[in-house]
């Protein structure tokens, strides 16, 4: 998102998509008391609870800030093991992700939330190593004889 603005397009936008792809409804959504999640007609609609927690108490979301700790701290061990400088925090943000919901949990009787949520086994036969030399092929229709046909590069994710 570029703007605050922009939030109640992406939350009815996950709305749906919760509804067409998985067959489902959404409860409940619990936000902090900021004016960009009022949107009563639209929970009235879908028939979702909308929970609100109290000014500064993040302690009141406990599952979401663990998640959100695990998340950083797998971003992080990515990130300094890889070498990269901050600016590719995204796509060290979307491996980490991936990686965490094809991890099997005890929490889902050792499921992955991947398994779980698709009702099959997450495909990592693509599974590569995060920040390690890769290569790109070069297109054939300027590459001349001699010229290489690949460049080098670092693998950011899929």
């Amino acid at each position: 998102m570029r703007n605050k603005s922009e939030v109640r397009n992406h939350i009815v936008s996950f709305v749906a998509y919760i509804e067409n792809h998985f067959k489902t409804t959404i409860q409940t959504i619990r936000t902090d008391n900021g004016a960009k999640f009022s949107m009563k007609d639209l929970f009235y609609a879908k028939g979702i609870i909308h929970q609100t927690t109290c000014v500064e108490t993040p302690e009141q979301n406990d599952i979401v800030e663990h998640k959100h700790q695990h998340l950083l701290n797998v971003t992080r061990a990515l990130l300094f093991q890889a070498y990269l400088p901050h600016l590719f925090w995204n796509f060290v943000v979307q491996h980490a992700t991936f990686l965490i919901n094809c991890t099997p949990t005890p929490l889902l009787q050792n499921s992955s939330p991947y398994e779980k949520l698709n009702g099959n086994l997450c495909d990592l036969s693509n599974l590569r190593v995060f920040g390690c030399l890769c290569y790109s092929n070069t297109l054939t229709s300027h590459r001349k004889k001699l010229d290489a046909r690949s460049v080098h590069g670092v693998f950011l994710g899929f």
